[in-house]
């Protein structure tokens, strides 16, 4: 069973049990709050633009997985060679547009405090 704890962890919980003892172990599986996207890579050419959803998302501790939230208002806040933006949330989604004029790997990272962040990888190849 996932259970959530005061810091907005979540963790799995199971009983163990032996001949001689039983124990709680307890799993770390992430945050009660996560940034879900469509792919964890994009391959593009130079001048060719992609637009990147982001989804917040939210633990179901009975289903023990995760769902979208689309109540939550909070902006996406995400970083690009050391480069801070918010990206504001509608419905719980939110859209990131991405190009470039050189050749290369980015890395999109989003960084909001207390929730389970994702890197989304660009490849950026010449035409």
């Amino acid at each position: 069973m996932f259970v959530l704890i005061e810091n907005s962890q979540v963790l799995r919980e199971r009983l163990v049990t032996t001949p001689s003892q039983t124990a709680i172990i307890h799993e770390h599986i992430g945050m009660e709050k996560r940034i879900d996207v469509d792919a964890k890579e994009y391959h593009i050419t130079v001048g060719e633009g992609i637009s990147i959803n982001l989804r917040w998302q939210k633990v179901n501790l009975a289903a023990e997985n995760w769902e979208d939230d689309s109540e939550n208002t909070n902006p996406f806040i995400v970083e690009l060679e050391g480069v801070v933006q918010e990206i504001p949330s509608l419905q719980g989604m939110g859209t990131v547009e991405f190009q470039s004029e050189e050749a290369g790997e980015f890395t999109l990272r989003t960084v909001v405090p207390n929730v389970d962040n994702t890197e989304i990888k660009v490849v950026v190849t010449s035409a």
